[in-house]
């Protein structure tokens, strides 16, 4: 009885730690008509969209924190609507003195595991985003300085995730500007089983386990 207890408690464990590799990945694009979201300024700051079943709240933020407007691009994606005369900042992620301007994506009470990102730059300068887990730092994805200037060397940056599982697990990603600007395109996830539930099961297990221990004694 203790033995098939600890077989099922390894089990739950495992679930824990390898799901992620055995879930299905979703895919939020956020460029098309797929998204069911409007194109230009969408005159609000935050919005739902959802993708393989799963929900995602997004949010815009601008660069002193406060809420900001979505935009976005039929082309290349997610934006936040930038101030009159900004020029191709306008309707982009963009970073000036005053900070930087973000987009958050808030799953919970789901946690997902972050696969994957393409974001979209307009290639005129060398750039920069950070990318938070649950207001920690996960990774920074750069890039550099294309030649022609203007509107030419446009450029999407397909960035795959290389943290550990744990790190790049949470409820909310940001994606904030650091330097020059972006759009950001797709963003692919996947869903793990609620911690919370299967710890309690877990404990539950283990409780069950050591009273089978004692009482055989």
């Amino acid at each position: 009885m203790g033995t098939k207890i600890f077989a099922s408690l390894a089990l739950v464990l495992s679930l824990v730690v390898a799901s992620p590799a055995h879930a299905t990945n979703i895919t939020y694009d956020f460029s098309g008509n797929s998204s069911g979201l409007g194109t230009g300024n969408l005159g609000v700051s935050s919005a739902s969209v959802t993708s393989g079943g799963l929900n995602v709240t997004i949010d815009g933020f601008d660069e002193f924190g406060a809420a900001g407007l979505l935009a976005r691009n039929t082309t290349n994606g997610l934006g936040i609507v930038g101030e009159p005369g900004t020029g191709q900042e306008t309707n982009q992620v963009g970073a000036d003195a005053n900070g930087g301007e973000a987009l958050s994506f808030d799953f919970s009470p789901t946690f997902v595991t972050v696969l994957e990102t393409v974001v979209f730059e307009l290639g005129r300068e060398a750039g920069s985003l950070n990318v938070f887990a649950d207001n920690v730092l996960l990774e920074t994805i750069s890039w550099t300085e294309t030649t022609g200037g203007g509107n030419t060397g446009n450029s999407e940056i397909a960035h795959t995730f290389t943290a550990p599982i744990a790190a790049r697990t949470g409820q909310v990603f940001k994606f904030q500007a650091v330097e020059d600007s972006f759009r950001l395109k797709t963003l692919t996830v996947v869903e793990i089983p609620e911690p919370a539930s299967l710890a309690l099961f877990a404990w539950g297990l283990a409780g069950v386990a050591i009273s089978s221990r004692q009482s055989a004694r």
